[in-house]
């Protein structure tokens, strides 16, 4: 019977010791717990809660676990974009290293692709072409085999732009909304353009077994094409990039501009990139 005793002794002891550790003291002392919760040395009232009291019903394992989230949440990294959605600046780069001369614009009309090649042509020191000057739907290949080095500009062969060689193809992309207003801006869609696009593009996707949505903007099945299938076929030729990339570059024209410019009040901004873009006219 005395042994009984004995134990139970010191399971209150043990109890007693728990409790003055957690109830008596006035100060909270440095441990892991307390410089995790930024407490140590903190006072406290007794049996009064405050902004460092565990409150109840929240174990001391979730208390720390919050902790730790927040902390991860604060410093976590933002993730960086896929190299096809590079920057300006990345994609010069690449251009360089790899010493590509022979690049390809592609994309849908009124997404950029004219200031895309003005720009990455001044960037990489290499020649631009655009659409007006050539009939690329046709003399492509007679094109690429004679010219040494180009940056041409072509929306017209995006739906073909898996079947034709280059050394890189850059597809610009552009917030459908952005692409709608500008194509609204110039009747493009009205004059008939949108449909000719979509059916271009329809006919590259059927010798492939796809089916464009016909209701669907010519922009929209283009992107489209792209992604299902033609990626796939370029594999690492290809790298993309978006028209706001180009905003901070000194010879990106802001749109306040282009409308002045078009209004008649001074070359046309596109007749400008055809001569050699001495940037900016005078209006």
């Amino acid at each position: 019977m005395a042994k009984k005793s004995r134990k139970k002794v010191k399971k209150v002891k043990s109890k007693s010791k728990v409790s003055s550790v957690s109830v008596k003291s006035s100060v909270y002392v440095d441990n892991k717990l307390n410089r995790r919760l930024g407490r140590v040395g903190k006072k406290y009232v007794k049996g009064k809660s405050n902004k460092y009291t565990v409150s109840k019903g929240v174990s001391v394992k979730s208390k720390v676990g919050k902790s730790k989230k927040a902390k991860k949440g604060v410093s976590k990294p933002k993730k960086s974009r896929p190299i096809e959605v590079g920057r300006l600046d990345e994609l010069v780069n690449y251009i360089k290293e790899n010493k590509l001369k022979k690049i390809l614009i592609i994309g849908s009309q009124r997404s950029g692709t004219r200031m895309a090649t003005l720009i990455i042509s001044d960037e990489c020191k290499v020649r631009a072409f655009y659409e007006e000057q050539y009939e690329f739907l046709l003399n492509y290949l007679d094109f690429y085999n004679k010219t040494e080095e180009f940056v041409v500009q072509s929306p017209k062969l995006t739906s073909l732009s898996h079947t034709i060689p280059s050394d890189l193809i850059i597809y610009i992309t552009r917030d459908y909304d952005e692409i709608k207003k500008s194509a609204d801006r110039i009747g493009w869609i009205n004059e008939g353009n949108d449909v000719v696009e979509r059916n271009r593009t329809k006919i590259e996707m059927d010798k492939v077994g796809l089916k464009p949505d016909e209701k669907k903007y010519s922009w929209i099945v283009k992107k489209e094409f792209w992604n299902k299938y033609q990626k796939k076929h370029i594999k690492s030729r290809y790298r993309e990039i978006d028209y706001t990339d180009f905003y901070n570059h000194r010879l990106f024209l802001k749109k306040e501009y282009r409308d002045k410019a078009n209004n008649g009040k001074g070359l046309h901004w596109q007749e400008n990139t055809i001569n050699g873009y001495p940037y900016p006219p005078k209006l």
